[in-house]
C-alpha cells in the first residue's frame, strides 16, 4: 500500500508577507517615494484564495502573474503610486516573490519531512498559490512526489476539488492509497481534507481538530504506522 501525506506548505516553510509581502518588497525596492507593509497592502489586493467557492481556469506560469498584474498595481495606486510607476512595480512582484532568500524554513520541517519519508510517506504538496511555489520549496530542500497547487489545478483550498483530486491520483495508481494531510489552518487544510475522507494533522490550535500539535516536529508521533 501506498502512503501519501498531503503537506501544506506552511508548514514548511513561508514567505515574508506571502504574495503582499512581495508586493511591498517591490515597493520599498522602487524608490518611488511610498512605502506601505505588507499588512497595509493585503486589504487592498483581491487574490484568489480569498474567493475559494469560485474555480478559475488554469492559470499556469506566467498566466497567473499577467491574472494579477492589474490587482498589484490597483493596491499600489491605493496607496498613492502613481499608475504608470504602479504599473511597472506590480511587473517586479513575481521575482520577490520567488526569491528563496525571503523564504523562512520551520525549525525542524526538514528533518520532520525526511523523517516521513523514510517511514514510508511519500510527500505531496497541496497548496493554494502561484506556479512557482514547487520550485521555491524544492530549493529550500523539499521535493515531493506530486503537487497540486491552485494556479495549476483551478481550485483554491477549502475547496473540496482541491483534495478530490488528489485522492482521485492516488487512488488511480495500481496499488491501493492512504492519504494523511498536515497543516497549519483548520479551515483550509484540516477540515475540507477530512469531508473527502483524508484524516489530518493540525500544527496549531482548533477545538474542532482531532489530532494537533504546537510543533512540525510532533507530527511524526500523531501519523500511523
Amino acid at each position: 500500500m501506498r502512503r501519501y501525506l498531503l503537506w501544506a506548505p506552511g508548514v514548511l516553510a513561508c514567505r515574508e508577507g506571502g504574495v503582499t509581502g512581495a508586493l511591498a518588497d517591490a515597493l520599498a525596492g522602487a524608490a518611488v517615494g511610498t512605502t506601505a507593509p505588507a499588512a497595509g497592502l493585503r486589504s487592498r489586493v483581491d487574490l484568489p484564495w480569498d474567493r475559494p467557492s469560485e474555480p478559475h481556469a488554469d492559470w499556469p506560469g506566467e498566466r497567473w502573474w499577467t491574472e494579477h498584474r492589474g490587482t498589484f498595481a490597483d493596491a499600489l495606486s491605493a496607496v498613492g503610486v502613481d499608475r504608470r510607476r504602479a504599473d511597472a512595480v506590480a511587473g517586479d512582484v513575481r521575482p520577490r516573490y520567488t526569491d528563496p532568500e525571503r523564504w523562512t524554513v520551520a525549525d525542524g520541517a526538514r528533518e520532520t519531512f525526511d523523517r516521513l519519508g523514510e517511514r514510508g510517506w511519500d510527500p505531496v504538496l497541496v497548496a493554494n498559490g502561484p506556479p512557482e511555489l514547487p520550485a521555491v520549496l524544492s530549493v529550500l530542500g523539499f521535493e515531493f512526489e506530486a503537487t497540486f497547487v491552485s494556479a495549476e489545478t483551478g481550485f483554491e483550498k477549502p475547496h473540496l476539488r482541491a483534495f478530490e483530486t488528489v485522492v482521485e491520483w492516488a487512488e488511480s495508481g495500481s496499488e491501493s492509497a492512504r492519504l494523511w494531510a498536515v497543516g497549519t489552518d483548520y479551515e483550509r487544510d484540516v477540515e475540507p481534507a477530512r469531508r473527502v475522507g483524508v484524516p489530518g494533522v493540525l500544527v496549531g490550535e482548533h477545538p474542532e481538530a482531532d489530532r494537533s500539535c504546537s510543533d512540525v516536529r510532533e507530527v511524526a508521533a500523531l501519523l500511523p504506522e
